[in-house]
């Protein structure tokens, strides 16, 4: 069976849309990337949740006292290589900030999560075959429909390299 990681982009300063991140806040004394890592930690084939991040921050402090039916660790994203299509993404994204898709150019909520050098290295580095993709605001996440998700790319991962859900 091949191998499956959680990757969870995370920043503590600012979100995917150069807006100042929310991971830090709380639900009910809750962090919200608590809440998310919290759900992903119910997907049955992942073996573990990586949270990539820019260096000098710490996401596991959000975590502490909190315990997961998976390991969540962090890895911090050493590329240091500017993103030169973040500004493009964040402006087409910003067409549709309530809706998963629809931005300009076709972008969606999965557009959020890049670049992906700093993803690939994380799967490259913990040695996984696939990698579900998360948000780290994405408190609802579905644990039951990413599951199926990462079941239906395992079917045939060379003819599903990518698969997702419309239920963002």
């Amino acid at each position: 069976m091949p191998d499956a990681i959680a990757i969870v982009p995370t920043d503590l300063k600012r979100s995917r849309l150069g807006l100042a991140s929310r991971v830090r806040e709380s639900i009910e004394g809750k962090s919200i990337l608590s809440r998310t890592v919290a759900r992903v930690a119910k997907v049955k084939g992942v073996r573990q949740i990586v949270l990539v991040h820019p260096q000098g921050q710490d996401p596991l402090a959000l975590l502490k006292g909190c315990h997961f039916a998976k390991p969540v660790v962090a890895t911090a994203d050493a590329s240091a290589q500017p993103d030169s299509f973040c500004r493009r993404r964040t402006s087409a994204r910003k067409w549709a900030l309530a809706s998963w898709r629809g931005g300009l150019g076709g972008t969606t909520c999965f557009d959020e999560l890049l670049p992906a050098a700093p993803l690939a290295a994380a799967l490259q580095e913990q040695r996984a075959d696939a990698a579900l993709l998360v948000g780290a605001d994405w408190v609802m996440v579905d644990p039951e429909l990413s599951q199926k998700i990462l079941d239906r790319h395992l079917e045939a991962p060379d003819g599903r390299q990518m698969t997702f859900s419309q239920a963002a």
